[in-house]
């Protein structure tokens, strides 16, 4: 792999590195033994080993065959390198060099592949300068502190636990410690003028004890098992780092290596540019190896780091051009404005959130005031039972329908189709805020266009979506108007100018709006057209009144109304309601009579008694709520408007200023209907007595004709007898 090249280039590393090492920290040449290969740690162009590299570095099967052993002591045919036994130090090998070799190269020393479990004696090897190991068996650092000319130490593929045994060599340049058992950074506080440290392939878990290496240019801890970046601050003088092939998640402080160029952080488990973002940071870095990682197998992978990295040349060893970071520019720029839109949209679906929160708040608080005021909204003006309108018997849908459903009916329409409706509560004290776009929100209240459905929430927002500029085509568009956390009795008086402001609309939804009884549903009568109603069963009382549907299909018959509810209407419907509610109209036609058929052409006299005394009755009421009216408004008109009250919606208002008409119906409804019960009972009583006597008179007729058939001169004298001679 081309991440493992640099313990590669190593085994070559040692021969191409001589003197010149001594030049200052810039001299290139023993930047070269580690660096002259690709990004990453890869070989670029290796040269082919000179002769003497082939004789220095054998192979281990030639170098055990061609070495021998002579009283303890071997001698190496290819390098002329002698190992004896130390006298000294018994069990540590005594190496030591022909003078014929010590004088071909004094500085440098080629001891790989010797299976040396320990660092050896090296006698008369105080110039060396460089030293290799590697490929043996070494598991501990020491005997070197007597080298102290050292530059260039290289113990790769070794058995090193702890790197240790250095402090002496202040003048160490390049130190490769890599594929060992090394599991901490540490003992390294004498090298400061360090330039290439490789620990690669090791046991390492964290980056540390580094940052008093300021003239580090090369760091290479590929193969590891780091799992965060950190502790890079004092290296001043990096330029590349290698962390291929650890469990890397998350980088930082890479923007603190001011001169950084080469960062290789291939095969980790990076999975997000916020992982790395530091490196937007890195003014210097300009080639960058992400490949193996989650990361970069995103859709925006390479734009990302174009965009955020302005001086990448490479990316995962392939060029970056100047056309791909302009392109990637534009693309940056379309995703920026698209993610300005959808901010703002979450910024508006929030402040749309917290409407629809603060109005349903207010919806619960006054409901809590209406049930602490027994059911009723609480109202300046005091309800009096003389205000409500008169509770009224439906008649049976069919005369062989089931008795006790009639019963339960009539008892529920009783109790709550017509009570009193209470006001509706005052007007917020809070303006609403300023519209924008599609809406129209506040703190307390919302209206909101979402394509064909204008969504109101709250006390105002009725008044707001009425007040505001929708324009022609959105306004046109809308179809469907639904109110949430709304009083009806705000909503109901708004029909006719919804009708105009918003002429497509066939569909209503109410939820929470405190529709209690029937009466209130004639206000849709305002509308244009109305195909589909739902009145939720969520804040509605009316939705427990057993025959509130068919009163709207009775009442807004006109609207040929296709659903309610979800419930398809079918004829049927539309027959029953009839049925059920078309004795509203005979009270119409009661009323209307009053007013236009005068009292005295009643052909019966105890009708015209009766009729007599209800009209004064009405009059009188008429007079009384009308004496501060302009005389020209008689009390017979006001008797004419009576008429329509049943079928009519009525606000608190208007209620409360009609309450002696109000009064004055129910008594002549209650008049009107105790003159059908008379007359019912009347005739009743005639048919019973026709019942009882028809058999003496049919006996009687019978046996008379029959003796007028016998005696026809009795019958002629009987007939005679019944006329009267005068008349003829």
């Amino acid at each position: 792999m081309c991440s493992d090249s640099l313990e590669v280039k190593q085994s070559r590393a040692f021969h191409r590195v001589g003197p010149s090492v001594t030049a200052g920290p810039g001299q290139r040449n023993v930047s070269n033994s580690a660096e002259q290969r690709r990004p990453g740690g890869s070989m670029s162009g290796k040269q082919p080993p000179s002769q003497h590299d082939s004789e220095s570095v054998p192979d281990e099967s030639v170098a055990s065959s061609a070495g021998y052993k002579n009283q303890g002591t071997t001698i190496n045919a290819g390098d002329r390198v002698i190992i004896a036994d130390s006298a000294e130090e018994p069990g540590v090998p005594l190496v030591y060099r022909t003078p014929e070799e010590r004088a071909y190269n004094i500085q440098r020393l080629n001891l790989d592949k010797r299976q040396l479990e320990v660092i050896p004696v090296l006698q008369g090897e105080d110039e060396l300068r460089l030293l290799n190991f590697q490929h043996n068996h070494i598991s501990r650092m020491e005997r070197l502190g007597s080298f102290r000319k050292l530059v260039f130490i290289d113990l790769y593929n070794n058995k090193i636990e702890e790197i240790d045994g250095l402090d002496e060599l202040r003048g160490l340049r390049v130190l490769m410690l890599g594929k060992n058992r090394i599991r901490s950074i540490s003992n390294l506080h004498s090298l400061h003028k360090l330039d290439v440290l490789d620990l690669h392939g090791n046991l390492i878990e964290d980056i540390d004890n580094l940052a008093h290496l300021a003239e580090l240019r090369v760091l290479n801890l590929a193969g590891n098992q780091i799992a965060v970046v950190r502790n890079l601050s004092g290296l001043h003088s990096l330029a590349e780092l290698n962390l291929r092939r650890n469990h890397i998640t998350y980088v930082k402080e890479v923007d603190c290596l001011p001169v950084l160029q080469r960062l290789f952080l291939s095969f980790n488990r990076i999975q997000s540019f916020e992982d790395i973002e530091c490196l937007s940071q890195a003014q210097a870095l300009s080639e960058v190896t992400l490949d193996g990682n989650p990361f970069a197998e995103t859709q925006n992978y390479k734009m990302r780091m174009m965009l955020n990295m302005s001086n990448l040349r490479q990316l995962d060893m392939k060029r970056v051009t100047d056309e791909e970071k302009r392109n990637a520019l534009i693309v940056s720029r379309k995703e920026e404005e698209k993610k300005r839109e959808m901010e703002k949209s979450v910024a508006m679906k929030e402040r749309k959130r917290a409407a629809i929160a603060n109005a349903a708040k207010q919806w619960d608080e006054l409901m809590k005031q209406h049930q602490g005021t027994g059911g009723s909204k609480p109202s300046s003006r005091s309800c009096s039972g003389k205000n409500k309108l008169p509770a009224l018997d439906l008649p049976p849908a069919s005369p062989h329908s089931n008795m006790s459903r009639q019963d339960s009916a009539r008892s529920t329409y009783r109790s709550s189709a017509f009570e009193e409706r209470p006001p509706p509560p005052p007007p917020p004290s809070d303006k609403p805020g300023p519209a924008g776009g599609e809406c129209d929100i506040s703190n307390s209240h919302l209206a909101d266009i979402d394509g064909e459905v204008l969504n109101l929430y709250g006390t105002g927002s009725v008044s707001a979506a009425l007040d505001k500029n929708w324009g022609v085509q959105a306004a046109g568009v809308v179809n469907t108007i639904s109110f949430k956390f709304i009083d009806y009795d705000e909503i109901a008086p708004q029909f006719a100018r919804m009708r105009a402001r918003f002429p497509n609309v066939s569909t209503l939804i109410f939820e929470d709006t405190n529709i209690r009884h029937l009466s209130q549903l004639n206000a849709l009568s305002q509308l244009r057209k109305l195909d589909y109603l739902h009145i939720k069963s969520s804040g509605n009382p009316i939705v427990r009144v057993r025959l509130w549907t068919s009163y709207v299909l009775f009442r807004h018959s006109a609207f040929s109304i296709k659903k309610i509810n979800d419930h398809m209407v079918t004829p049927e419907d539309v027959s029953q309601a009839e049925r059920l509610f078309g004795g509203i109209t005979s009270i119409q036609a009661l009323l209307s009579s009053i007013c236009l058929t005068p009292a005295s052409n009643s052909a019966d006299g105890a009708k015209k008694k009766s009729s007599t005394a209800s009209d004064s009755d009405l009059r009188k009421a008429g007079k009384h709520s009308v004496s501060n009216q302009p005389q020209g408004n008689s009390a017979e008109n006001r008797l004419c408007q009576l008429s329509s009250l049943p079928l009519q919606y009525l606000s608190d208002d208007r209620k409360a200023g009609q309450s002696n008409e109000l009064t004055a119906a129910k008594s002549v409804c209650s008049r009107h209907l105790s003159s059908l019960v008379r007359d019912v009972t009347s005739v009743d009583q005639r048919t019973r007595l026709l019942h009882h006597s028809w058999d003496a008179m049919f006996t009687n007729l019978v046996t008379q004709y029959s003796s007028w058939l016998l005696d026809s001169d009795k019958f002629v004298t009987h007939t005679l007898a019944q006329l009267d001679i005068s008349d003829i």
